[in-house]
């Protein structure tokens, strides 16, 4: 469950930041799914067995670190709680991070295009 409100809060804050970039509604899905999909991709998401140097380059990234935090916390096998600090610790700064650009850049008007 911890895993879960993390991520989510994550994401969300994230969602928030990269929305201050976005110009318009139209712009909003081929923006959102150029950052989401490679990240998908490289983070092991959909082929698990992702080269070495995918992998370096994706533990920058909170997707990676969601994927694994929640595979941990899923498998029968695990022993404790289930819990990873490490996966959470950095989840949570990316939602700091996140919500601090979000705050910063977030409007409830459209920019202008002039």
């Amino acid at each position: 469950l911890a895993t879960v409100i993390v991520g989510a809060v994550a994401c969300s804050s994230l969602g928030l930041a990269v929305s201050s970039i976005i110009p318009s509604e139209d712009a909003a899905p081929p923006i959102a799914n150029f950052i989401a999909l490679p990240l998908y991709f490289v983070s092991g998401i959909f082929f698990p067995d992702v080269p070495k140097g995918l992998s370096n380059i994706a533990a920058i990234f909170p997707v990676r670190h969601l994927f694994l935090a929640l595979r941990e916390a899923w498998n029968p096998n695990t022993v404790g709680s289930g819990i990873n600090a490490a996966h959470i610790g950095v989840l949570a700064a990316w939602g700091v991070f996140g919500l601090l650009v979000g705050t910063y850049g977030f409007r409830w008007t459209p920019k202008s295009s002039n």
